[in-house]
């Protein structure tokens, strides 16, 4: 998160992309982590920090006017909030390389998430954007 936070707040990122550079210098950031006590990084001063309950206060989160929440950067998050039926949707980026090996998308998952396809669109990039419905989330 601390590259994104120096990133987002310079003038290169509000004019390549002033909608996204918009959103993430204005909107309230939560950070899970079980070693940081605080996270005020850059310009960025609506972080708060959560050491534990993840499932607890992401429901609590949800039952809150607004609009949706997203994820960056933890498959372990994401596993976590997917087994305990939190995530309603998912924005997956294919990027048009092979590897031999990596990361696994879901780690740690041992149950399958029925997932109903909403949406693909091709990218300029050559990535591809693939918009999926959770069917086993608690909305």
């Amino acid at each position: 998160y601390e590259l994104m936070a120096k990133y987002w707040p310079t003038e290169a990122a509000q004019t390549s992309d002033p909608l996204i550079a918009e959103k993430m210098n204005t909107l309230p950031k939560v950070v899970f982590s079980r070693t940081l006590e605080k996270a005020e990084w850059g310009e960025w001063r609506n972080v708060i920090v959560v050491k534990e309950n993840l499932e607890e206060e992401i429901a609590k989160l949800k039952q809150e006017p607004g609009k949706d929440m997203v994820i960056f950067g933890s498959s372990e998050i994401v596993s976590v909030l997917a087994r305990a039926g939190l995530i309603d949707g998912y924005l997956l980026y294919m990027s048009p390389v092979v590897l031999g090996n990596g990361i696994p998308l879901f780690q740690g998952m041992k149950e399958r998430i029925k997932l109903q396809l909403v949406n693909v669109q091709n990218l300029s990039s050559g990535m591809v954007r693939l918009h999926y419905r959770s069917v086993n989330s608690l909305q």
